[in-house]
């Protein structure tokens, strides 16, 4: 009787664990070389300042762009009802009345 031996992580759980690590690596690559630029063009008197400058910066748009998503889902809906209001394209419930036909 052959005995297999269950193996403790799936390939597809590697795979999973991996892809985020990855694309952190290739995504956050620029910064270091960024850091580097910022600091030759400011000199020796302000390379630790314009670097942290930076990473204020990015850490700030990296807080904000969250909270932004919705806002973006917001000014989308009212851009999408003024046009409707203005005879552009149909609005929400006629979208919603062609799908239950199936006339969309």
């Amino acid at each position: 009787m052959l005995h297999h031996r269950r193996r403790l992580v799936d390939a597809r759980t590697v795979l999973v664990a991996a892809t985020p690590a990855i694309g952190g690596v290739f995504t956050n690559a620029g910064h270091g070389v960024a850091y580097i630029e910022i600091a030759s063009m400011v000199g020796a008197a302000k390379a630790g300042t314009a670097p942290g400058l930076e990473n204020t910066t990015v850490s700030a748009m990296a807080f904000l762009t969250p909270l932004l998503i919705p806002l973006a889902g917001v000014v989308a809906a009212g851009v999408a009802a003024r046009r409707h209001r203005l005879g552009g394209t149909p609005g929400p419930a006629a979208l919603k009345a062609a799908r239950a036909t199936g006339t969309a």
